[in-house]
């Protein structure tokens, strides 16, 4: 039963994550550690979140903005080994609580864009602070998705090419965190375990996921990623603190 709910959850936010090119992790995480801990949940998720944004990143490669792309990559991978750092030395309870705190801020923000309420951060210096606090957030929880997708808000009006430069980018930071992981020998027979039963079901969500970006509504699933985000959130603040 654990495994089969363990399905239904990286499958559900990874199919979101590729219909909005953002989102998977920081949807899966609380319910994961919930299921398997922190220790399990990470390494575990660093691997199914690489499949979907790989897949569109080759497949639609030709919306990619790479001047962009190189910013993005530059800025954050100066906050990434500090958020691994952060991970290794921080309690567990302490990074959690961020987690629910970034997710309920992050909610708060999509649903303040969907209904056309501007946030406006004209300082560059303030976008690409967003950009190194994403890296560290990255690296400590791979959720640091909210904070980089306002500054590609901002930078980037055209959708496929938010979704597809989005897509490269965490093509580029999961590989980095899995080869660092691979370093730090997080991956158990556990890990390799729920990973032989959920990557086959992941890569017929992302063809399908594909299919329904291009046919339905994007504000629907906007909502539906808000809603989720912010219940997560709160969740994930009410068990640490309880």
């Amino acid at each position: 039963m654990e495994t089969f709910i363990l399905i239904i959850i990286v499958v559900i936010t990874n199919f979101l994550s590729a219909v909005t090119g953002f989102g998977g992790n920081i949807l899966a995480m609380p319910f994961v550690i919930s299921l398997v801990g922190i220790g399990v949940a990470r390494p575990l998720l660093m691997v199914t979140a690489l499949i979907q944004p790989c897949y569109i990143t080759i497949s639609l490669r030709k919306y990619i903005n790479w001047k962009v792309l190189k910013t993005i990559v530059l800025v954050s991978g100066l906050g990434l080994p500090l958020g691994i750092w952060l991970y290794q030395y921080l309690p567990q309870n302490s990074l959690l609580i961020s987690l629910g705190v970034i997710m309920v801020l992050a909610s708060a923000l999509g649903f303040m864009k969907l209904n056309n309420i501007k946030i406006e951060i004209t300082s560059k210096p303030a976008l690409l602070i967003l950009l190194f606090l994403g890296g560290i957030v990255q690296g400590a929880l791979l959720s640091g998705g909210p904070l980089i997708v306002i500054y590609t808000a901002f930078v980037l009006k055209d959708k496929m090419q938010f979704r597809v430069t989005l897509s490269a980018l965490w093509t580029i930071l999961y590989t980095v965190t899995i080869i660092q992981g691979l370093y730090n020998q997080d991956f158990t027979i556990e890990i390799v375990k729920y990973l032989g039963i959920i990557i086959p079901f992941l890569i017929g969500t992302v063809g399908l996921a594909n299919l329904v970006a291009k046919k339905l509504s994007q504000r629907v699933f906007g909502y539906v990623i808000n809603i989720t985000l912010c219940i997560g959130g709160i969740i994930t603040i009410i068990n640490q603190i309880i």
